[in-house]
């Protein structure tokens, strides 16, 4: 048979699989959390992942409009329902996939802590280019709560670039350069790294990143690829070119990984949505290597 040939089978194969295939079953079945809005945000369906990710019965959520005081019976910190509500309202003005995390303090404490919530809000337009429904993708992992009045996240100018470099000691966390345009995302990001026990400092531009960075007092870049003039890989190819010893995590939702690899042994990709346990692990995983190092 000609590859052709084999091309057409394959397609007329897909197609006869596709119109028996029973896209409702395949939802509902899903292991992933997934939740299905109208433009007006009245909820349509929920899949059973998704029920038992929030732990609340299907009654009370089909046909209800989300509001923040409908996330409140699912959501303690207040913060999450207004963070919830504002993704939903940039999806339906832009047209565009949005994604933020929360954080849930749960009612019942017997799990002695919290679980970070990761809400993705996918838009689906019908062909005239309007949303005809969103669709959320909720992940959740557990936290234990930390102590972290402490902590701050000044800039340190006039360091010896020597010591800004050097591993951390035992009992510090990293020094880290979160970039990242959304203004609610960089934001609830960088609670969780100082949760983690690092000092962060928090900006929303490549070109600022890069001016700080010049600082010499940073062992981390954290950044986006996705950035508005200066894209989050061109900031971490002049990162290391210049500082070559300095960790980089980067980060997108539209694929990069392979661009990532070029840059090196301590160039980490992290795809998203990816859940708060997964950049700790990558956290860990450089913070242990300095450490070994120095």
């Amino acid at each position: 048979m000609s590859n052709t040939a084999q091309r057409g089978a394959a397609l007329k194969n897909s197609s006869s699989a596709s119109s028996t295939m029973d896209f409702e079953a395949l939802f509902r079945a899903a292991p992933n959390a997934y939740l299905v809005l109208a433009p007006d945000l009245t909820m349509i369906e929920a899949n059973e992942a998704y029920l038992r990710a929030i732990g609340r019965p299907r009654t009370e959520l089909i046909g209800q409009r989300v509001d923040e005081r409908l996330l409140d019976k699912v959501c303690i910190d207040r913060n999450f329902g207004a963070t919830i509500i504002a993704s939903l309202t940039r999806v339906l003005s832009s047209r565009r996939p949005d994604t933020v995390i929360g954080a849930q303090a749960h009612a019942d404490e017997s799990n002695g802590g919290r679980s970070n919530w990761q809400a993705t809000h996918t838009p689906i337009l019908n062909a005239q280019g309007s949303v005809i429904v969103v669709l959320q993708h909720l992940s959740a992992t557990a936290l234990q709560p930390r102590d972290c009045s402490a902590l701050e996240s000044d800039i340190v100018t006039d360091v010896d670039p020597v010591a800004a470099h050097a591993a951390p000691s035992d009992d510090t966390g990293l020094r880290i350069v979160l970039v990242e345009d959304n203004d609610t995302l960089r934001s609830t990001i960088a609670e969780y790294l100082k949760e983690f026990g690092h000092d962060v400092t928090a900006i929303a531009t490549a070109e600022d990143a890069l001016s700080v960075i010049d600082t010499g007092c940073f062992q981390v870049l954290f950044t986006d690829v996705s950035l508005p003039n200066m894209s989050g890989m061109a900031l971490a190819r002049a990162v290391r070119a210049r500082y070559p010893d300095m960790a980089l995590i980067i980060t997108s939702g539209f694929g990069g990984d392979l661009e990532v690899a070029k840059l090196g042994a301590n160039a980490l990709w992290l795809p998203k949505p990816y859940d708060i346990a997964k950049l700790e692990a990558l956290l860990a995983g450089i913070r242990t290597s300095l450490l070994q190092s120095g």
